[in-house]
């Protein structure tokens, strides 16, 4: 048994019903001699399942989940009398995992009365309640690898007798699909340039310092982290006056914009690769402020911007290619929450947002001081949907900027030490802050007595851990040379991969023991060289992302052996043919590292 099945059964075991509960829940036999689940709602008996066919409901789950394959994720709403485990038991096969989610735990108390329970031993069984951190959950189980391979069922009666619990596990579970395709696409879409970004910046990493030498360095101090929402207008004003008493620290699309109100950040973030970047800071990159900024964050920018530089890690992993252990900041999307996570591992203790409207307040996009010609959104009624906002109406937003808010409130809910407030004059009402304008929270957090310029040009003036250039540049020889070893081994295994593809297109007759041993050679061969090596790790794994969960490329039950060799032999083909392609691209961008490091 799971570890996940057994904590649920020991919770409905010391589960105690309300007895003012307005539903019970009785064992009865059915007429065709199986175990079935009566509900008494309202003193009304409805049965969980066919009062006398319960072989029918089995028949009915497993017609349900017919289009399962060797990789299927399967998830049953309702658990029943679970009658249906020794059928499904003895269909689980290859990587085959079952998720069960039972809305009551009362049935489950019941199920443990029952001869059916034993089939819950099976570790690819996993039981649980819809009152645990259900979201949490399937987002534990929900991957990649599993998008496309989701089969989902209902015990029969479930979706009636539960609509509310049902609709909202659905509903959950669609949500995390389309979070992962948006993420799989963009993963596709910017993989390169995170890539590209993250080599191009080595040198200007070898400058830079770590963020853990800022670690709680204003312990205890107040900061205003300053976004770019519409509402933002009604306060920059009021920023310039109130500045000298707060930490400031904002993006990069809000830099020019406040320098033009004489407002002087101390702080600068910067979180993607996007070029848009660039056009931020293109016109004020000679300013002396502080620019936090990770391994993948655009490197035009980072290349230009003459200021001092901070670097935290997006992949704690990274640590390796540069030879330092680095920290990472919370990333929940958008630059506003490496802004919040960077003034929280400063040790603020007061965190107040402006500009953090996290919709389209008055139908707008991002404040005037903050635009750069991208503003312009047209939305319509499939695009967004209508959220509290902070004066107890209502605002428009889309599932991004919700996506965002959810992300920045839970940030919050795990730094409850921390004072939040949100002083944005409009947008979605952020859980877990404060509401208070400007002016009041300013006068109840500011810093008394704070030369904040000198602190910060005190904690560049001490800092001695630096990074070890000559330990960069002899790791990154490494990587290139690995490389080198990967395309050279590739290119002596063509005439096996093209063995593999033409013994299932053409029939060709070949020794397919012997080539599949060869190709399992050269996966070994990769694998060891991309887990010893996180540069080679970052330049395959998106190639790999994008190769093995092609559609195309899925194996479903009703292919024949011969089709199933086709999609594998086609799948491998594009795949080897993509490494190389981008090995020889990558080869020359070390090349450039190293001189440079040089």
């Amino acid at each position: 048994m799971n570890y996940i099945t057994s904590r649920t059964l020991n919770f409905a075991k010391e589960y105690n019903p309300d007895c003012n509960n307005s539903e019970k829940f009785l064992l009865e036999t059915s007429k065709d001699n199986k175990i079935i689940i009566k509900m008494i709602k309202d003193g009304k008996p409805i049965y969980l399942g066919s009062k006398y066919n319960v072989g029918r409901d089995i028949d009915n789950i497993v017609s349900q989940i017919k289009s399962m394959d060797d990789k299927s994720f399967i998830i049953i709403f309702g658990l029943g009398s679970g009658e249906y485990l020794e059928k499904l038991s003895e269909m689980l096969r290859g990587e085959n995992m079952l998720l069960i989610i039972e809305p009551r735990l009362e049935i489950i108390k019941l199920f443990l009365e029952n001869k059916n329970k034993n089939f819950i031993d099976n570790e690819r069984i996993y039981l649980i309640n819809v009152d645990s951190d259900i979201k949490d959950i399937l987002n534990g189980f929900i991957d990649f690898e599993k998008l496309y391979n989701i089969v989902m069922a209902v015990y029969p009666s479930y979706d009636r007798c539960f609509f509310e619990e049902y609709s909202n596990i659905f509903g959950c579970v669609k949500t995390i699909k389309n979070n992962l395709i948006i993420e799989f696409n963009t993963t596709k879409a910017i993989s390169n340039a995170l890539f590209y970004s993250q080599v191009k910046n080595i040198p200007r990493i070898a400058e830079s310092l770590p963020v853990n030498n800022f670690k709680n360095k204003f312990n205890g101090k107040s900061a205003i982290i300053v976004s770019a929402g519409p509402s933002l207008e009604k306060n920059i004003d009021y920023l310039y006056k109130i500045q000298k008493n707060f930490i400031i620290i904002c993006g990069l699309r809000n830099l020019e914009g406040l320098l033009k109100k004489n407002i002087i950040p101390d702080f600068i973030c910067l979180l993607d690769a996007l070029d848009i970047n660039y056009e931020f800071i293109k016109n004020c990159s000679d300013i002396n402020i502080p620019i936090v900024f990770h391994e993948s964050s655009s490197y035009k920018v980072i290349e230009s911007y003459k200021g001092p530089k901070i670097l935290f890690l997006h992949e704690a992993s990274f640590s390796k290619a540069i030879c330092k252990k680095v920290d990472s900041l919370y990333q929940g999307g958008s630059v506003a929450h490496v802004c919040t996570s960077f003034a929280a591992y400063l040790g603020c203790k007061n965190i107040i947002f402006i500009g953090q409207d996290l919709a389209y307040t008055d139908d707008k996009f991002h404040a005037s001081s903050a635009s750069f010609g991208d503003e312009e959104k047209k939305l319509d009624g499939r695009d967004y949907f209508f959220v509290d906002d902070v004066f107890g109406g209502k605002v428009k937003t889309d599932s991004v900027f919700d996506l965002f808010k959810q992300n920045l409130e839970q940030f919050i809910k795990m730094n409850s030490d921390i004072n939040f407030i949100n002083s944005t004059e409009g947008g979605a009402n952020i859980i877990g802050t404060k509401v208070m304008l400007l002016k009041d929270s300013s006068s109840l957090y500011r810093n008394k007595n704070f030369d904040k310029s000198n602190k910060i040009g005190n904690m560049f003036a001490s800092v001695k851990d630096v990074f070890n250039v000559r330990d960069i540049k002899e790791n990154i020889q490494k990587n290139r040379d690995s490389l080198g070893d990967i395309k050279i081994y590739i290119e002596k295994n063509k005439k096996v991969i093209e063995d593999f593809s033409l013994y299932y297109i053409k029939n060709k007759k070949v020794k397919i023991t012997k080539v599949m041993n060869k190709l399992d050679k050269l996966d070994k061969f990769i694998h060891k060289n991309v887990d010893e090596f996180v540069l080679i790790n970052n330049l395959l794994s998106p190639i790999v992302l994008d190769v093995m969960y092609k559609k195309e490329f899925i194996l479903n039950s009703n292919d024949t052996d011969n089709k199933k060799g086709i999609k594998i032999s086609n799948k491998y083909k594009l795949l080897y043919s993509s490494m190389v392609k981008a090995i020889d691209v990558t080869i020359v961008l070390l090349d450039e590292v190293i001189f440079e490091l040089n």
